[in-house]
């Protein structure tokens, strides 16, 4: 039987010289592309999330100084210990814009109308004003503007009035989504539970007990301060 002489590509050949003789042999995986580095695959994860935090700051440093880094990070010229280090400040500094913000507070609520005004309260803070985008998704009601742009200043809060209407009556679930501005969903949906009385032409405002809660806190700090600073004037000899 002749050997079979059809050519072959250069690539796909390996010459071996084995006392005198001429072997052929697939070459070794060298030829193979090589997979991502662990390390860039780390920077891109990072790179993804800051894309994140980077839509809800406004007028921030904080997008280009990340890419810079990141960019820095992805070379061979960075040891491994150093890019290590780096990678987590920036992770540390992105996963804080995104868990800045504070989604409303489940709770539950009954219309007793069909044109009806969700009030939801969004909370900052961290030092950074910021933007995010408030959807609320329900089969039961009907909304002009299921997505709501939000700007929340640094450590303070806002809030979103959210016009719905009733399209029957019953009890039924409303989902709200916090998202940043590019899409990406910043924690669970928060799940408020609500019922429809009965159908007719009253509206209403429906605000969600967090506002309260909100209220309250503020109230009891600055009695708490005070307080000190009643303490602290007694303590002052004359």
């Amino acid at each position: 039987m002749r050997p079979d002489w059809s050519p072959r590509p250069l690539h796909a050949l390996v010459v071996l010289t084995v006392a005198g003789a001429m072997t052929f042999s697939t070459p070794p995986a060298v030829f193979a592309e090589a997979a991502p580095s662990e390390r860039q695959a780390e920077v891109d994860a990072v790179r993804e999330n800051a894309h994140h935090a980077a839509s809800m700051l406004i007028d921030s440093t904080l997008p280009d100084e990340w890419n810079l880094q990141l960019d820095e990070l992805s070379s061979t010229d960075v040891d491994d210990a150093t890019a290590a280090s780096r990678l987590a400040e920036i992770e540390t500094e992105v996963d804080a814009v995104l868990s800045a913000i504070v989604a409303p507070e489940p709770f539950t609520f009954t219309f007793t109308g069909t044109s009806n005004t969700l009030r939801l309260p969004i909370r900052n803070t961290g030092p950074e004003p910021l933007r995010v985008e408030l959807r609320v998704r329900s089969p039961k009601l009907a909304t002009d503007k299921p997505t709501e742009s939000v700007e929340v200043p640094a450590l303070g809060s806002v809030e979103v009035d959210v016009p719905v209407e009733a399209r029957s009556r019953g009890t039924f679930t409303i989902e709200v989504d916090v998202l940043a501005p590019d899409g990406a969903q910043i924690g669970p949906p928060v799940v408020l539970k609500g019922r429809v009385s009965h159908v007719n032409g009253l509206s209403q405002v429906i605000t969600g007990g967090a506002a309260l809660v909100l209220a309250s806190w503020w109230y009891m700090h600055l009695r708490r301060r005070r307080a000190e600073r009643r303490t602290e004037h007694a303590m002052i000899p004359e």
